[in-house]
């Protein structure tokens, strides 16, 4: 009977122990110094840059088509009005031409990150580009197979630009972009080489033109990320305008005699969409390259690198 009893007594205090030894392990776990060592222990979640500071190039190749076009004069003091092409006008001077241009473009970028929280699945951050550019214009006689008139501008053309990236993840690999890209230079050249210009050469002429370029691209690209490396692909459709004011003021130095023309035209780009790639690089946490290709009747090549912080 008493080691029965002992036996009784020791077994009801064993639900006892163990609850008192599962009440020491969760006061040990919750003790500030083993969260703190449990806390470093795990990998911590990268830090999320905000804001970023970087420097962009552009190179822009397009073939373009005559929008329209007016010409006017004044020689002698005489007005003779302004002339304007008609659609069958234009269209015959798109049949026997071809307009090039060509840009190049360097661009300081302010970027800031408007939507990232950790674990969501929604990416949005827009950059506001601005820099200096220089464009060269060609009209190309495609009948007689030479350069009517050549325009190239100084590497000093202001340009400004905004860029925004939306991309959904569909999980830690795979995901979703959509990047709306504009840009707008303007400038004015006296760098002109017209083939077509049969000026007496008994009189000093003056030429000069002024222009302003509009290139607006949107590209929706699958995007796959391993590691620090992501590459998106896929189509993309742009508008390009250029808008063109060229004069001629030739003068007589014998009688002060002058001769003003002035003509006016509008290009846009004769193919609109391309196939477009982007590669993206996180080498450090802080430093991001990037290089954005459109690639179709016309090109644009388009790196940057940025810090981020």
């Amino acid at each position: 009977m008493n080691k029965l009893a002992i036996y009784l007594h020791f077994h009801n205090l064993i639900p006892m122990r163990v609850t008192c030894i599962l009440l020491f392990l969760m006061a040990a776990v919750s003790h500030p110094a083993f969260a703190q060592e449990t806390q470093e222990g795990q990998k911590q979640a990268p830090k999320q840059h905000r804001f970023s500071l970087g420097l962009n190039y552009s190179f822009l190749q397009s073939q373009m088509k005559l929008f329209s076009r007016t010409e006017s004069g004044i020689w002698q003091g005489v007005d003779y009005g302004t002339d304007t092409l008609t659609k069958e006008d234009i269209e015959s001077v798109n049949s026997i031409s071809r307009f090039s241009s060509y840009s190049n473009a360097v661009c300081l970028e302010a970027g800031m990150v408007f939507l990232d929280k950790p674990g969501g699945r929604w990416h949005i951050d827009g950059k506001i580009l601005l820099g200096i550019s220089r464009t060269t214009y060609e009209t190309y006689d495609k009948a007689k197979g030479t350069t009517d008139l050549k325009v190239t501008s100084s590497f000093s053309r202001p340009c400004l630009g905004l860029e925004f990236l939306f991309r959904y993840s569909f999980n830690p690999h795979w995901g979703l972009a959509l990047s709306p890209y504009v840009t707008y230079s303007w400038g004015s050249t006296t760098n002109i080489e017209d083939n077509l210009d049969a000026t007496p050469l008994n009189l000093t002429i003056n030429r000069k033109e002024k222009s302003g370029s509009v290139y607006s691209h949107m590209a929706v690209m699958a995007c796959y990320t391993i590691k620090n490396f992501t590459v998106s692909a896929g189509p993309g459709c742009y508008i390009i305008f250029n808008q063109r004011t060229y004069t001629i003021d030739r003068t007589n130095p014998q009688t002060g005699s002058s001769f003003f023309n002035e003509t006016k035209s509008v290009y846009y780009n004769s193919s609109f969409i391309d196939g477009c790639i982007n590669l993206d690089w996180r080498i450090i946490p802080q430093l991001d390259l990037s290089l954005y290709c459109g690639i179709g009747a016309d090109i644009l090549i388009h790196p940057g690198i940025r810090f981020l912080f």
